[in-house]
């Protein structure tokens, strides 16, 4: 049995992956924490004109395997 929170619904707002200002490290162990039904981003997921500033810590990743280990197992995404 899973010690992760049912929810129906979960939306995601301008998580602003790739920038110094992202709260990855909060935003994964939340993520880890919840079983959604449903997950909605809204607004910027990634920074993508950050990029070439090559900022990319582990927490992001952390994030994206995450959110990929979900749609994985079946979650549905709203982007």
């Amino acid at each position: 049995m899973s010690n992760k929170r049912l929810v129906d619904i979960v939306v995601l707002s301008d998580l602003h992956l790739g920038t110094v200002g992202c709260h990855a490290v909060e935003l994964a162990k939340y993520l880890n924490s919840i079983e959604p039904r449903l997950l909605i981003f809204n607004g910027d997921i990634f920074d993508i004109w950050n990029f070439k500033k090559y900022y990319w810590p582990d927490s992001h990743m952390q994030v994206l395997k995450c959110l990929l280990s979900m749609m994985a197992n079946g979650l549905i995404f709203i982007i």
